[in-house]
């Protein structure tokens, strides 16, 4: 099967909410396309760990975005993780889909001639606001699974209101546990108090506790939305960080290609 380059249907199996949603009240819901029974995103060419993502075309409204959040070598399906907004015209149609109907999805992106290289750093700092997370975890998953002598620590802070906002928490915990002392996990929530979170909105301050033992060169990435990102970077480089972005966009030839 040759990789998603043109929108196509695929099927949906399953659809999971994961959270009601807390203050904002938008719930997000994992939705799980079909994949032929030997296929796995991997084969068709994607690389979570590099930032692939897939595009989804609603029946009105412009394309939207998402990375998949499973695994790339699972075979026969994968999911998009999307938190549901009110009007949104991508969102909304995934969420009024039923099992057994279809969405119309483009894949690997960015296509043709971009792509994603990642440096490689020993000290990895992922910082994700909401429902970036899914952006953010397969990096990690990807930098974890490199040998101690390539990546020695990664560090997942996770920007929430409140824990309704929160999911996901077994996998992460379990990640916590398989790469004890590799993998850290903070859960900051900016609206409440919880015993193992720290009560605090992604600032400088904050940035520089988790932080404090990383090296100047270390390498971050930031998932969320432009004005997230701007200040999350502007922030980073005020805690005296100065190494550019972990995962740097380059040009590629378009796969078809061909010198004349």
């Amino acid at each position: 099967m040759k990789p998603l380059r043109q929108f196509r249907p695929f099927q949906l199996l399953a659809k999971e909410t994961l959270s009601e949603g807390g203050e904002d009240g938008f719930p997000v819901r994992r939705f799980t396309f079909e994949l032929p029974s030997d296929c796995s995103l991997q084969t068709l060419g994607f690389d979570l760990g590099l930032g692939d993502f897939v595009q989804v075309r609603p029946p009105a409204g412009r394309v939207r975005s998402y990375s998949p959040a499973s695994p790339v070598q699972r075979t026969g399906s994968f999911d998009l993780v999307v938190k549901i907004y009110p009007g949104g015209r991508c969102s909304g149609h995934l969420d009024s889909l039923s099992v057994g109907d279809q969405a119309m999805i483009s894949g690997p992106a960015p296509v043709p001639w971009l792509a994603y290289t990642l440096r490689q750093q020993q000290h990895v700092g992922l910082i994700a606001f909401g429902v970036g997370i899914t952006e953010a975890l397969p990096v990690a998953l990807s930098q974890l699974a490199k040998p101690f002598d390539s990546v020695e620590q990664v560090v997942l802070l996770w920007g929430n209101r409140s824990w309704k906002d929160t999911f996901w928490q077994e996998e992460l915990q379990e990640m916590v546990q398989q790469y004890a002392g590799r993998f850290k996990l903070v859960y900051a929530l900016s609206r409440e108090d919880r015993e193992g979170c720290v009560r605090s909105r992604i600032d400088q301050s904050l940035l520089q506790s988790t932080f404090e033992t990383f090296p100047r060169s270390a390498g971050f990435l930031v998932v969320g939305t432009k004005q997230m990102k701007k200040e999350t970077r502007r922030a980073l480089s005020a805690c005296g960080f100065f190494s550019p972005p972990l995962l740097q966009m380059k040009l590629r030839m378009p796969w078809n290609w061909r010198r004349r």
